[in-house]
């Protein structure tokens, strides 16, 4: 784990010791029910050793339920790998012991440290060099044992050979899965600190984002404020107007200059409150077929009906104006000349009085 960062390395032993633990309690209860269950072969192949092998079963499950409940303890968790590496040598020897009595390396009972070491070292995650080292220590406690056991009697170089040979390449075969299954751990816990820190900065990106966006937003709340202030004071008749004449929206002079509150025009033709001496074409068709002729109309004089049927003579200016999804509107604004037009007539009389 060389190529770990020191912060990664430290994090990854502690999550491989976790996950070493709950794996070592797990391996342990299955060496309790197999080994047990392994007593009816007893039973079945060597019957005259029946009760001796139930003996050496019996005792060795008591040391696994004694391992179990010392890991188990808070405190003794850093203790795992020790515990465990005491409980597969104990499992070797015990069936070394009972290959003694059926003919030592004649014995094909050996296949039960195999499956020991297969079985342990696929669940337990192990470095390659701590499954190495298990997998020759056990082989070595059957060796030794089988050795000493079996005094003034030939020993068959051949089955030795035979089961050394298995017993070698279940051992590497196994140390090079812990390999993969350290490499793999290592894949994931690296992946899982890439998602983690991606997250953080997701999460610090989606925040400055948010706080520009609420910012931004609260830049364009007061601008539409200060818009809408200025709209609602300018001293004309500001309206906005759709193709067909209807209005959508009107600014708070319409109450000053017509006499009506701006909802009560809103939806309502142009045509309600003002008129032309122009013909009786509707003066909503007028302006429009005016702006689309020329996109702008300056200085149009009408008349404007208020809320108590007087006339104004109002001048109007106007032009076209795109809103969302290209939806075409109009923005009018609309000025009263009465006093203007008021001054003009009493000057003209004054030159013909003159």
């Amino acid at each position: 784990m060389t190529w770990l960062s020191l912060g990664t390395e430290v994090q990854f032993k502690e999550e491989i010791g976790e996950l070493f633990h709950g794996r070592a309690i797990l391996g342990l209860w299955l060496g309790v029910i197999f080994f047990g269950l392994f007593s009816i072969l007893d039973y079945v192949c060597c019957k005259e050793f029946f009760f001796l092998f139930l003996g050496y079963r019996i005792g060795y499950i008591t040391l696994l339920l004694m391992l179990i409940g010392l890991i188990g303890f808070t405190g003794l968790k850093k203790y795992a790998l020790g515990l465990m590496y005491c409980g597969f040598l104990f499992g070797s020897l015990s069936i070394s012991l009972m290959t003694l009595e059926l003919g030592g390396f004649h014995s094909s009972y050996y296949v039960g440290i195999l499956l020991i070491i297969g079985g342990g070292f696929s669940v337990l995650p192990l470095q390659l060099t701590q499954a190495l080292f298990f997998g020759i220590s056990m082989y070595l406690v059957y060796v030794i044992t089988v050795i000493l056991g079996t005094p003034g009697k030939e020993i068959s170089l051949v089955h030795f050979a035979a089961n050394s040979f298995f017993f070698i390449s279940v051992i590497c075969i196994t140390a090079i899965q812990s390999l993969d299954d350290l490499r793999t751990n290592l894949e994931s816990l690296q992946l899982v600190k890439n998602i983690s820190s991606l997250r953080r900065q997701l999460h610090a990106h989606t925040t400055d984002l948010e706080q520009l966006v609420q910012k931004r937003l609260s830049q364009v709340k007061a601008t539409d404020l200060k818009f809408q202030d200025l709209y609602d004071n300018i001293l004309d008749l500001v309206l906005l107007m759709d193709a067909n004449g209807i209005v959508h929206k009107i600014n708070q002079h319409s109450r000053t200059m017509l006499g009506y509150q701006p909802e009560r025009l809103v939806g309502k033709s142009i045509d309600t409150f003002l008129s032309s001496n122009q013909g009786p074409e509707s003066i909503s068709s007028l302006i429009i077929t005016a702006l689309y002729r020329e996109k702008i109309v300056r200085g149009m004089q009408l008349q404007a009906k208020n809320a108590a049927g007087e006339l104004l003579e109002v001048e109007l200016s106007g032009n076209r104006v795109e809103m969302e999804e290209d939806s075409l509107f109009f923005q009018l604004i609309i000025r009263d000349i009465s006093t203007t037009k008021l001054m003009e007539q009493e000057i003209i009389n004054s030159e013909r009085l003159i």
